[in-house]
């Protein structure tokens, strides 16, 4: 009996999900590549909400959330991703990109200039699961990102207490961005120490001095 219980369910998420990447889709295109964006949809579905890191400007405050804020179910605050990545930022732009420090698709000039990989810091958002299904559409989930789930350091007020829960932060693909020249981007700066982190670790700061050389 349990088995069939379970089995109705997993059914049932499977349909949901399909649903709402139908509604996505509608008025979604791939680019031109035929990649999905959501491939996990079916597990994705079966939670109600999910918290995403998010370290460009994006954030809150900053000059591109109003593409996101619809989205946003609740802000939880600052966090901080505790998986290694090498991040690097346009200069004419300001667009940052981070990338899984393991990934052999890193640039080779980028060992020459980052001396170490580290934790990147950002914004903590929660959002529902059909919401996260759209912000995958607006990161490009799967052709210029994968999302992948990272454990994060979260802080509500500044020297409050610590918690640690699981969050979707979005890594670019490698491949799938021009970087290997060095000349449009450099490395993010590497902060040694934060009142939010003791640690080393990368944030995307509005008075980055990248971008006001730029």
């Amino acid at each position: 009996m349990r088995n069939i219980l379970s089995s109705i369910g997993l059914i049932f998420q499977n349909h949901r999900a399909r649903k709402a990447l139908a509604r996505i889709h509608k008025t979604s295109h791939h680019d031109g590549l035929g990649l999905p964006f959501t491939p996990d949809a079916p597990s994705i579905q079966s939670k109600n909400a999910h918290l995403v890191l998010i370290y460009d400007d994006m954030m809150k405050d900053r000059s591109e959330w109003p593409a996101i804020e619809h989205l946003v179910q609740s802000c939880v605050g600052p966090g901080l991703a505790d998986l290694p990545v090498k991040a690097y930022i346009d200069k004419e732009t300001g667009k940052v990109v981070a990338f899984a420090a393991d990934d052999d698709n890193i640039p080779e000039w980028a060992t020459h200039k980052i001396g170490s990989s580290a934790p990147i810091r950002g914004f903590v958002i929660v959002v529902n699961s059909d919401n996260l299904f759209e912000l995958d559409r607006v990161m490009g989930n799967s052709i210029y990102f994968r999302r992948v789930e990272a454990i994060c350091e979260l802080w509500r007020f500044r020297n409050g207490p610590q918690c640690i829960q699981p969050a979707w932060i979005y890594l670019g693909i490698p491949d799938r961005w021009d970087v290997d020249a060095g000349y449009k981007w450099q490395p993010l700066k590497i902060l040694n120490k934060h009142f939010f982190c003791e640690r080393s670790h990368y944030y995307h700061s509005r008075s980055s001095p990248l971008v006001q050389a730029a």
